[in-house]
Formats: structure tokens, sequence, C-alpha cells
């Protein structure tokens, strides 16, 4: 106990010492940047003046871009009154919101590619969960450019954070929410300093935010023989308890060493933890009973730094290298105490630590060309090293049922890429980006005895025209057309399964069998990329500076389409065959789709005309899976048909502003494979927002999420030999309320 209680300690004071290096280095950055730029005001560099004459909307802004590219600026990001990239991504006509909540393109969630910054994000924090505040704009592409890489095959949301200002400003958000009666609270603050005529400048940035939610479900199984009636077989309850926290603080340092060159540095440091209860209560029809209590803790840790150096060659001519190194730390610890009515009560531990370190080398460069030509080319190498620790008990006593796989899991996966794009302007009215990229990854994974390495090779071509309509700027066609890939996630790849927790192995070392609807879940180590080719048609007929309509029609086919089968196999955990659901290489997949998307401010229609905004989009869907029998063999993130409808509206004469928005979705059935089809109800989600200026500098924000909230169900189909099981899940939703003051200080 003792030994225990030295090893917290001394892990506690790791965490606190470089928790107090980052801290010191974002403060003594911030410290001695200020006083480099107070003492440089006397001897200042001449830098490059740039003269910026007018401005355009984001609407306007999209029509200029070859490939369609959507950008929410900083200003409607500023006026949004919301707080995170997720929310302000659903008020986006062209985004789609699953039914599961994920956003997505297309329709299609799980084949969107989201980055921060050009990059993928680090692990451990949601890119979305982003505050605004931290925020400089949102790039949005519904196909494929060379330069966000091979995958995304729906496209690509690129979240691009806060850049340094040539000014001193200060902004700071106070929010708190309700949620079923469970407090929320978050902060952010910005600071920029920047001194008139120093190459000197930086940013400080802090989040910190906590949020407890509860979900509760009821659950019923039936059995029966193939067409004849269900009988029930169990019924229950579930009870979850969540609670998350996280603190953030990121710095950045920039110096102009001349006219040509820039340095900056950017160190951020974050803290997160999720805590988790949950009660389960089972029933069975002869009269066996279940109670189970499950307490789950995951504390996470990111370090996380980035140097780059950017030279100017000429005035149409840019380089720059960057180096970002990343850490990230978790240990999650799951408690799992089980008492049947028929047995004596269990209690398992099962521990896993994570030690992930990422390097990543970029280099870019771009340059425009009097003869109409931007081109951009680049690459990157990069390692990631994944090293998993696990521990597993049974009332006190170590489990040996995993043996056989290790108690530690070593990932490395090299990766190196090069692009190439050429945006070219043939004329006022034509023009054409024709880009390349590729990658190669390598990924080695030891899990015990077992040794495996997946090597992927991808390039993606892509070509997009855009064509303006004679005699009328606002008006054009777009075509684009580009391959793409999906590659399987770490997770995807790995051996190891979680053990269904109502099957689990009854004694030390000892697993039996389990049946169609407790299957263990797993990785597949020879599972290949999806490969997928594009089609994207659309027409944009502009009103105005802040209006436009949109039709576009779209097509992907996806070969190797990866989805989960389950199948009964020997494994490696147990002495007899068990049912294991893991990914697959299902067959061939098409989609083919239809999305109108509308943005109207009426006073570009009509000048006299309230200060009124509509936005919304309407999407038609079908897919199809090869291997998969019908007649649900769709992708299971894609439903037939989608809506979204909002509004704005500035009262005239009053500095308050309401926003008001709706998603529609259906329901219907999945086919996941042979085996397993799955039922989700429909979707329906409303929220509404009112901003209120209470002073030049001084805003008041009230949110109202999920209003008219109802409950929604999902139910799971399993066939086994003549045998149909029946699983339902029907799960309350509650309205969250929220309150923020956004101050300029």
């Amino acid at each position: 106990m003792k030994l225990r209680i030295k090893t917290l300690v001394r892990k506690y004071e790791s965490v606190r010492i470089q928790i107090k290096y980052w801290a010191l280095v974002i403060f003594v950055g911030g410290q001695v940047a200020t006083g480099w730029s107070q003492e440089l005001v006397q001897k200042p560099v001449a830098l490059q003046e740039v003269v910026i004459n007018g401005s355009q909307s984001d609407t306007e802004a999209r029509s200029n871009f070859v490939a369609g590219k959507i950008v929410i600026g900083r200003k409607r990001i500023g006026e949004s009154g919301l707080q995170n990239v997720a929310e302000i991504l659903r008020r986006e006509p062209a985004i789609t919101v699953g039914k599961d909540g994920r956003i997505g393109l297309l329709g299609l969630p799980g084949y969107t590619q989201v980055l921060v910054d050009g990059a993928p994000p680090p692990p451990g924090k949601e890119p979305t969960d982003l505050d605004l505040i931290h925020v400089e704009k949102i790039e949005i592409v519904k196909s494929s450019v060379a330069e966000f890489g091979p995958f995304g095959v729906a496209g690509t949301i690129n979240i691009v954070t806060r850049k340094i200002e040539r000014k001193n400003s200060t902004q700071m958000n106070l929010g708190t929410s309700s949620l079923a009666g469970m407090l929320g609270s978050d902060l952010s603050l910005s600071h920029n300093h920047s001194d008139s005529g120093s190459p000197l400048s930086f940013n400080v940035r802090l989040s910190a935010n906590q949020k407890t939610t509860s979900v509760e479900s009821s659950l019923t199984q039936t059995v029966s023989l193939l067409e004849l009636p269900q009988q029930a077989q169990w019924e229950g309850q579930t009870l979850a308890d969540n609670r998350f926290s996280s603190q953030s603080a990121s710095s950045t340092v920039s110096w102009q060493a001349d006219a040509r060159n820039k340095i900056t540095f950017s160190p951020s440091i974050s803290k997160m933890s999720t805590d988790q209860v949950r009660v389960e209560h089972r029933r069975w029809s002869d009269g066996n009973t279940l109670n189970a209590q499950e307490q789950t803790s995951t504390p996470l840790d990111t370090l996380w730094s980035s140097l780059s150096w950017a030279h100017t060659s000429d005035e149409k001519g840019r380089m720059e290298l960057s180096w970002t190194s990343n850490h990230f730390r978790s240990n999650t610890e799951t408690r799992r105490e089980v008492a049947l009515s028929s047995q004596p009560a269990t209690l398992r531990r099962n521990t896993q630590r994570i030690e992930t370190d990422t390097d990543f080398l970029k280099l870019d460069y771009k340059i425009g060309l009097s003869s109409g030509h931007d081109v951009k080319a680049g690459g990157h190498v990069g390692r990631n090293s994944i090293g998993t620790e696990y521990a597993y008990w049974i009332n006190g006593i170590i489990d040996t049922s995993l043996d056989a796989l290790g108690m530690r899991r070593e990932v490395q996966q090299d990766q190196r890429r090069l692009f190439l794009q050429d945006d070219w302007r043939l004329n006022d009215t034509l023009a054409l980006n024709v880009g390349v990229s590729g990658e190669e990854r390598v990924i080695d994974l030891a899990e015990g005895s077992y040794r495996s390495q997946a090597r992927y090779r991808m390039w993606s071509p892509s070509m997009h025209v855009a064509k303006k309509l004679t005699g009328d700027s606002k008006r054009q066609i777009r075509i684009s057309l580009a391959r793409t890939y999906h590659a399987p996630s770490l997770d995807e790849l790995t051996l190891r399964p979680q053990i269904h927790p109502l099957a689990p192995c009854p004694a030390n070392g000892l697993c039996a069998g389990n049946t169609i609807d407790t299957a263990d879940t797993s990785g597949n180590p020879s599972l290949q990329p999806e490969r997928a080719l594009g089609l994207n048609i659309s027409y944009e007929h502009g009103v105005g500076p802040d209006s436009q309509f949109v039709l576009e029609l779209y097509a992907r086919n996806i070969e190797g389409k990866t989805g989960t089968d389950i199948v009964l196999e020997n494994v490696p955990w147990s002495n007899s065959p068990r049912y294991v659901s893991q990914p697959a290489n299902l067959g061939d997949a098409s989609v083919r789709g239809i999305d109108l998307e509308m943005q109207l401010a009426m006073r570009d229609a009509w000048k006299d005309a309230p200060k009124l905004d509509l936005r919304g989009s309407i999407g038609l869907a079908r897919s199809q899976i090869s291997n998969v029998p019908g007649p649900e063999n769709r992708l299971d993130s894609q439903t037939p048909w989608r809506a979204k409808l909002g509004g704005s509206y500035a009262v005239d004469g009053l500095p308050i502003k309401l926003n008001v928005d709706a998603n529609w979705a259906p329901a219907g059935w999945v086919r996941v494979n042979t085996a397993q089809r799955v039922f989700l109800d429909r979707n329906f989600d409303l929220s509404a927002n009112v901003s209120w200026i209470v002073q030049p500098n001084m805003r008041l924000v009230v949110n109202v999420d999920n209003l008219f909230a109802r409950p929604s169900r999902r139910i799971d189909e399993y066939i086994a030999s003549d045998e149909l099981v029946r699983q339902q899940v029907d799960t309350t939703k509650h309205t969250k309320i929220g309150l923020r003051l956004e101050m300029k200080l």
C-alpha cells in the first residue's frame, strides 16, 4: 500500500512539474515577447505593407474558389452567438447532421475528413468541440483537393485556428448551461498583443469547461424462431451519469525577422477527464435478475508544440517549414460489479494506459504566376508511436484470459505525403484546379506473440472546373472529379477484443462460448483502405452579396467498402469458438444523391425588407452495397432524405438578434451484414438563440438546444440459424438551456 501511495505521489509530482513547466513557457514567452517588443520599438524593422480595399462576404468568397470551397469567416463566427465549432457547423446548409448527432458532408459523416490547420487533430480531443473564440475560419470542401490529402471521400472540414493580429485585444466569454437539471460551465479567454513597429507579437488562449449529463434507457430483448411470434426474454433499465471537464492553455509567439522571414512558436497544454457511473438492471422471464454497476475514469493529458519558419521569396512566392510534436497520455480504469440472482457477485477491474508520441515535419510552398496559375506544392513526413499497457483482475485475482495477446501493445506508424496543385484562371469566366496527392503509410503492430504490418500506398488525382455563365458572374457551373481513400483506424487493425460484458470469461483464464447478440468486438489486421471515385456537378446562382442557391448532384463509387461482420470463429482468448463483431471489407458500394442549398438575405432581394436571413437545405440520396442482402443494404450513416431550415432576424431599432435552426431525418432500417440489421428512429432537432448587445463591447446570449425533446429508439435484430433475436433500446433526451456573456476588454 505504501509503495502504491509513493507511486501515485511520483505520478502526481511528474504531472504537476510538467504543468508548471508549460505554464512557465507560455507565461515567459508572453512576457519576453512584451519586453522585446517594447525594447525594439525604437528599432523598427521595415515591414511589408499590405493594403486591403473593400471586403467580401463569405458567399461571394465561395464563388472565387475553383473547388467551391465554403468559408465561414471571422465576421460570421463573431456574429453567430454560438460557442463551439460543432454548433456553427450545424447551422451551415452544406453540413448534414446524422441521426446519431455526427456532423458530415453529403449525409456521410464517417467519410468526412476533419482537419485542424490542414493536419489531423491531435489525439484526445474532438476538434469540433473547439471554442469559437480560438477559431479564425472554417473551410468546407465537398470533394477532394490535393492540399488536403487523399482522404475525405465526402469532403473535408478544415478548422483554421486564430491567428495573431497586428493589434492589442482581449476577449473573454463566460457561460453556464443546464441539461436535465445538471449544470455545466465554460470559460474562454483570448489575448492578443502587438506593438506598432515591433517585429514581435503574441497571443495567449485559455479555455476551461465542465459538464454533467445523464442518459436513461429502457431495454427489452425478445427471441423467436423465424416466422413465429416474438417471446419476451428479458427487460431492463440503464442509467448513466457522465462528467467531463477540460482545461487548456496555449500561446503563439511570432517574430518578424525581416520583410521576408517570420518565425512562429506555439506551445500548448491541455488536461481532460471523463468519469462515468453506469447502473444496469435486467430481469429475465424465468425470474433471474442482474444488477450491475460500472465506474470508468479516464484522465487525459496532452502536450503540444509547433515551430515554423515562413519565407517570402518575392511578392507572389511563399514557403513554410514547420515541425510539430505532440505527446498524449491517458489512463483508463474500469470497475464493473455484477450480481446475478443465481451466482455470487463478481468484481472485474481493468486498466488501460496509453502513451502516444507524434512528430511531424511539413513543407509547403505556393506561388502566384503572371500567367494565371496559383501553384501549391508540399509534403510531410511523420511518425506516430503508441504504447498501451493492459491489466485485468477478477475478484482481486489477475485474469489471464487475454495473455495470448500480451499485456502490452506497441504500434508504430510512419507516413509520407506529397502533393501538387494548380489553380489556373484561364480567363474571367473559366478556371481549372488540377492536383495530385500521394501518401504512404506503414503500420507495425505487436500484440504479445502476434505481429502484423499494414502498408498502404495511395495516389489521389483531382480535377475541378468552374465556368461562370456569360453575362452574369454570380451564376456558374462546377464539375469535380477525384479519387479518394478511407483508411482504417488503428483500433480497426488491432486484434485485442472488447469482451461483451454479458458473456464474460467466467473464470481466471477460461472463456466459454457466447451468443450472436453478445458478440465480442475486435479489429482486423488484414483490413484494407476503401477506394472511392467521386463526381460532383453543381449549379450556383447568386442573388446578392449574402444570397445564393446551389443545386448539386453527386456520386461515389466505393471499392472495398468497410462494414461490420459477425462471425463464429476460434479466437486466442477462448477455448471455445465465440461470436466476434469485427470490421471487414464487405464489397463495393455506390452512392447517388442530389442536394439543394439556400442562403437568402431578404435585403438582397428587396432593399426595404426586414433584417431577415433564411438558410436551409434538402437532400435526397440512395446507396447500395454489393455483398449485403437487401432490401435495406445502404450505407449505415446515410438516410433516404434529410432537411434543415433556419433563419436569423435582427429587430429594427433594438440590439437583439434571434436565430432558429431545425434538422430532420427519417426513421428506417439499415442492413449491417447478413446477420444483423438496425433500426434508428426519426430525428427532429430544433434549437434557438437570442443575442442582446448590452454595450458595444458586451453581448449576452441565450441558447436553447433540442426543443420539444422526445425519446429515441434503436432496434437491433440478429439472425442465427433459424432464430431471430431482437433488442430494443429507448433513450430519453432532454432540452439544454445555456447562458453566455461575451466581452471585449
